[in-house]
């Protein structure tokens, strides 16, 4: 209770003194730690509860200014809007979601794999098997893969038509 009373107090606080935030959610927990399996939800700047303590079981995101991420009781990864609704799901890798790279990251629709940008839009539509983060402006790409698990949080993707594609979704060149 103490911890959600700060929450409150540090919202009022900062729209107080400060150009009031628009459209952000916070992760609030009656718990001193965030860590999985310790429930949590998000208030926005009114103080108002948006997502439900225990509506997902685990909130990735501390503070939510376009989306945010969150992990369903069927362990899947998904970004929702700042109203709770879903956007896609979000890609997997190793202990969490996908990390952001060169200011995007991999999402999944219908196991189809396509990138979002770190504002939640989709900047290029799933359409790939597998796929490699962003580096140096491309990533390599498939649309026939094979993956196999080579440890416990680690899988390995396999294919002999390996493309690159740019941040617009275009053919770069072939490996």
């Amino acid at each position: 209770m103490k911890k959600m009373l700060f929450i409150l107090s540090l919202l009022y606080s900062i729209s107080a003194v400060s150009q009031p935030l628009k459209d952000s959610l916070f992760r609030f927990s009656m718990h001193e730690a965030y860590q999985l399996g310790v429930p949590s939800g998000y208030l926005n700047t009114k103080g108002d509860t948006v997502i439900p303590i225990n509506k997902y079981i685990y909130c990735f995101t501390d503070t939510g200014t376009n989306f945010i991420i969150v992990m369903d009781s069927n362990h899947l990864c998904h970004a929702i809007d700042l109203k709770g609704a879903f956007l896609y799901e979000v890609y997997w890798f190793d202990n969490g979601p996908d990390p952001v790279s060169e200011g995007c990251f991999r999402i999944k629709k219908e196991g189809k794999i396509g990138f979002a940008n770190t504002k939640g839009e989709i900047i290029i539509e799933p359409r790939f098997k597998c796929s490699n983060p962003f580096y140096k402006g491309l990533a390599r790409v498939t649309l026939e893969c094979s993956t196999f698990q080579d440890s416990e949080h680690h899988s390995l993707m396999q294919s002999d038509k390996w493309f690159y594609i740019n941040k617009k979704g275009g053919i770069s060149h072939y490996k």
